[in-house]
């Protein structure tokens, strides 16, 4: 399994972003569908996939003032054939995760907030 890891800084308090991190992940934005298999309140995420590529990940939320956030974001997957690893070995598969955190925070900043769970 190859492993990829990001982090982005949200200008939203880190509650507001662990909420809408559990509204987001709703939609199948890495291409798998998946399962939480653990949850810390306001601190972290650990899935993995149910259906498609074989992945798993974590999300973690760390306070950077009153108003911002870092989230870390580590993503470990499996490339299935030869568009999978050549996609992976070109830093498509990277490329894809940045954007994926770019989303994100469009959505947690500028788009549908929720507040509270």
């Amino acid at each position: 399994m190859r492993m990829y890891e990001e982090s982005m800084d949200v200008a939203v308090p880190v509650a507001i972003a662990y909420h809408n991190w559990t509204s987001f992940e709703a939609f199948p934005w890495f291409g798998t569908r998946g399962e939480v298999v653990e949850r810390r309140p306001v601190e972290l995420i650990v899935w993995r996939s149910t259906s498609g590529p074989d992945q798993s990940g974590r999300v973690r939320f760390e306070r950077v003032d009153d108003g911002s956030t870092r989230i870390h974001l580590s993503l470990q997957t499996e490339p299935e054939g030869v568009l999978d690893q050549a996609a992976a070995a070109t830093g498509l598969v990277a490329a894809s995760i940045r954007s994926a955190l770019e989303r994100y925070k469009e959505f947690v900043e500028h788009g549908h907030v929720a507040m509270s769970p």
